[in-house]
């Protein structure tokens, strides 16, 4: 009984833990993402993005992708997920669903990082299919 009592004791202590951390993380996430320096950081990755875009469009047709160009764009790919997973994280889905532009955003970057993920496994011959 008293190991039982000990245990039951232990685990309020965490459950109580685990809540302050979610809450001071939460507020630490609406601070950056409230930030004038984290739109700069997204408008940024947007011109790197767009840059990447317009250069792999004006290539020739002899012109190889290579392994590094595609890792690029994973990577663009994947800071565009972790920017929604910031703002999702700060607001909460439901707040974070609510407006258009995130939708948008979120069915984009899931989409583009799926794609270049499936492509880079083409270029390194992963076979990551079903």
């Amino acid at each position: 009984m008293i190991l039982v009592a000990k245990v039951r004791s232990a685990w309020r202590r965490l459950e109580s833990n685990v809540r302050h951390y979610a809450k001071v993380l939460k507020q630490a996430l609406e601070i950056i993402v409230g930030s004038s320096c984290f739109e700069s950081i997204v408008y940024l990755l947007l011109a790197i993005n767009f840059v990447m875009l317009i250069v792999e469009t004006g290539r020739n047709e002899g012109w190889q992708t290579g392994k590094g160009w595609v890792t690029g764009n994973l990577v663009v790919s994947g800071l565009f997920i972790v920017e929604i997973l910031m703002r999702i994280g700060a607001y909460g889905f439901g707040e974070f669903w609510e407006m258009a532009d995130n939708r948008i955003n979120l069915i984009l970057s899931v989409v583009v990082f799926s794609a270049q993920v499936m492509r880079l496994s083409k270029t390194r011959d992963l076979n990551l299919r079903y």
